[in-house]
């Protein structure tokens, strides 16, 4: 009775104690997050930051070259610099540029009966007493006059070919219904070659091009770091000049509240949070022995199919030896 007794006040008082461990360290954290807010609401709220930050952007932005610069209208000290609107959205911007583009490349691509005749020159049938050139599938090269031709093989020189001999190219060059289907298909292959080139030769040209209409229309790519990308091709990282600073003020803010919060010993973890620093190194170290038993099961699978023999039957050695 005595030991029932003990135990059950040892198992509350274990409970009590990390429920009052853990209710100090959520009191600490709710500390720290509270200090921080009250920083970001003052000293480093967004009203407070926007000229520092503004500054700091400009000084990015005035390492740029001159064509850049130009593009942009970007002098050093303009303060209404972040202030211009757009002069155009970006459709209006993308539009007008592939309107531009697709003048360009007028003739780039061919149009079918263009494909179409190159493809009968090509591929032209033979005639009798035409030196003639063919790979068979069994014979190798066939080389000679064209003798004669029948429903089922023709003659080169002194040799036979059969039809099931010749390659589909060959064949349609022999026989009007092979040569049909085969142009046909040809045709097919060939619009389709065209089509992704012209399609990829216009995304390359708009990558390339668009950086430099967007600069001019008053937008600025996001910058990564302190670096500013001014080739960046993808529309999604270009924002308006105010855009881009209010997400530089973002980015001050939220470098400084994780400074803070690591120097308080807090570390985030994607899916759990802010936790304490050591709690992420028992975290990390579940996860460690989590990687090495799933290792161990890969091993121990791989030796079974290879082998047929368990990867735990074997002893130190052989283990050591598989492994490397």
């Amino acid at each position: 009775m005595f030991s029932k007794t003990f135990l059950t006040l040892a198992l509350i008082f274990t409970v009590v104690t990390v429920t009052s461990v853990l209710a100090a360290e959520d009191a600490r954290l709710a500390e720290v997050r509270q200090r921080i807010q009250n920083d970001l609401n003052g000293d480093y709220s967004v009203a407070n930051l926007r000229p520092v930050v503004q500054k700091k952007v400009a000084s990015m932005l005035s390492q740029a070259s001159e064509d850049i610069k130009v593009l942009m209208n970007f002098k050093e000290g303009d303060e209404e610099f972040f202030g211009v609107q757009p002069s155009l959205n970006v459709t209006e911007i993308v539009q007008k540029l592939t309107v531009s583009i697709e003048e360009e490349l007028k003739g780039f691509q061919r149009d079918m009966p263009t494909i179409k005749e190159e493809l009968e020159r090509k591929y032209a049938f033979f005639k009798i007493g035409d030196k003639v050139s063919i790979e068979t599938k069994s014979k190798g090269l066939v080389t000679g006059r064209l003798v004669s031709i029948s429903n089922n093989h023709i003659t080169v020189g002194t040799k036979f070919i059969s039809i099931v001999d010749m390659p589909e190219e060959v064949q349609a060059r022999v026989y009007k219904d092979k040569h049909v289907v085969f142009i046909k298909d040809m045709l097919e292959k060939e619009c389709q070659k065209d089509a992704l080139a012209y399609a990829s030769k216009t995304d390359d040209l708009l990558k390339e091009r668009l950086p430099r209409e967007l600069l001019k229309a008053g937008y600025l790519p996001y910058p990564f770091g302190n670096v500013f990308n001014f080739k960046q091709g993808k529309i999604e990282n270009w924002g308006s000049r105010e855009q881009v600073l209010q997400f530089c003020i973002a980015e001050e803010r939220n470098g400084y509240a994780k400074s803070m919060m690591d120097k308080d010993g807090y570390t985030f973890v994607q899916g759990r949070g802010w936790i304490t620093k050591e709690e992420y190194k028992i975290l990390q170290k579940k996860y460690e022995e989590k990687a090495e038993r799933e290792e161990m099961r890969k091993r121990q699978e791989l030796q079974r199919q290879m082998t047929g023999q368990d990867f735990n039957q074997l002893d130190e050695q052989q283990r050591q030896g598989y492994v490397r």
